[in-house]
């Protein structure tokens, strides 16, 4: 089957795209409001609603997140789709503060099977030919005048089709997930910048003011078609009632970051936690380093950009939350000592450096993956999946709930002495 790989998937850069297949989309009218209204009239759905225009999709079954506080803003409703349709187109849509935005997305199979032979050879959409990996589909995007996606990145491949009313698009590359304040890894809004794009709290996100102008801005109109790759940011507003048709496919950026997170970063099950925190100071010493960042450096910028803004705010809590560094003066310097007693240990730091070697040269694929013309967005690429990929063995090895601001203070200071420690020599 044709497929869109060898015309738009030439660079790791967004591109506005001329599909014939996205014209016929929007020039048959079966995606108006009006016929989606006819057409669905008896399908129920679950859609969003929320006071603020900023919506974001959140993770929440996994047991290991940082809680949301975000989550209360936003309530699921069950309603007859025609009903979604004239929340969302009446006048009253650009909500005044008492009134609600609505938002739903869903695969187009799963919510309107019917609806799949309006968007026929949607699977020549894939961008790239790849051998394994996710399931192509498609979904559709339904919203009233305003409401916002707020920024973030997928992992998949994207090609956006705008089949009713207009969208913008401000578009960001990799390398400005720092001033961006994305949300840790740990958090249920993994992937999706923390900052109020209506408001931002300078105070509170102080790297948002160094952001700049996006990389790209640009407006769809019916017909018009966006190829977004992975890990790009994008925040979207709809500049009028809005339906939208999209095809999410494998990525080999997505394939070869993969395989760096299947890594084993775990610790041995044996090691009481103060060895465990130990050892998880080598082990990120020597991935850091061999990917050319000084790992207390790497690790500081990290705190500031995701979880400060959290801690600061206290939207951290996470139950009794215990920095493993503030049981007592005693707890500290037994952790000294077997912070000690690991560095004095040949085949633990040999261990490390092995698994440092072997993320380093994944690390290596995956940024290959890139084409030389666009190598200026290699390295924000690293640097995200260096982020993830840190918040993994973290999370992994000490959970969550220990993840405190002395922790990391704690972390900082033990990394930048091991900096300055011979026996921490990447070779």
């Amino acid at each position: 089957m044709k497929r869109l790989g060898v015309k738009i998937c030439k660079g790791f850069v967004p591109e506005v795209i001329d599909l014939d297949i996205s014209r016929g989309w929007a020039a048959s009218k079966a995606w108006t409001a009006e016929n989606l209204r006819d057409v669905l009239s008896r399908t129920n759905i679950r859609a969003k609603r929320c006071q603020s225009r900023q919506f974001m999709y959140a993770d929440q079954f996994s047991s290991i997140l940082l809680p949301d506080d975000h989550a209360a803003k936003v309530q699921h409703v069950e309603m007859p789709f025609p009903e979604l349709i004239a929340k969302c187109w009446e006048p009253s849509s650009s909500a005044p503060h008492d009134d609600w935005y609505y938002y739903y997305t869903h695969p187009v199979k799963q919510f309107a099977p019917e609806m799949m032979d309006s968007v026929q050879n949607w699977e020549e959409l894939q961008a790239e030919d790849t051998s394994h990996g996710m399931a192509p589909y498609v979904s559709a995007w339904i919203g009233g005048t305003g409401v916002v996606t707020q920024a973030h990145y997928d992992v998949a491949n994207n090609v956006f089709v705008q089949v009713y009313g207009t969208k913008c698009f401000h578009l960001y590359p990799p390398s400005k997930a720092a001033e961006l304040h994305v949300y840790p890894d740990a958090h249920p809004r993994a992937r999706k910048s923390q900052v109020d794009f209506d408001a931002p709290d300078l105070k509170l996100f102080p790297l948002f003011k160094t952001l700049g102008d996006p990389y790209m801005k640009v407006t769809l109109k019916p017909g018009d078609a966006l190829y977004i790759p992975p890990f790009w940011f994008h925040h979207v507003e709809a500049l009028t009632p809005s339906i939208s048709i999209n095809v999410f496919s494998e990525s080999n950026v997505r394939l070869a970051a993969a395989a760096i997170f299947n890594q084993d970063v775990s610790v041995k099950s044996s090691w009481n936690y103060l060895e465990k925190f130990s050892y998880i100071h080598v082990l990120l010493h020597c991935i850091l380093s061999s990917l050319g960042y000084i790992p207390q450096k790497f690790l500081q910028d990290l705190y500031q950009s995701r979880y400060r803004p959290l801690f600061k705010t206290g939207r951290s809590v996470h139950g009794n939350r215990e920095s493993l560094t503030t049981k007592s003066t005693g707890a500290m310097a037994s952790l000294q000592d077997v912070c000690e007693k690991l560095l004095f240990n040949p085949s633990v730091l040999n261990e490390a450096r092995d698994i440092g070697m072997e993320v380093n040269s994944k690390f290596e694929t995956m940024k290959n993956v890139i084409l030389e013309s666009q190598s200026e967005h290699k390295s924000g690429l690293q640097d995200i999946v260096a982020a993830h990929l840190v918040e993994l063995v973290l999370v992994q090895n000490i959970g969550v709930e220990r993840l405190t601001p002395l922790t990391f203070s704690f972390m900082v200071e033990k990394l930048d002495s091991m900096s300055k420690d011979p026996r921490f020599e990447i070779i």
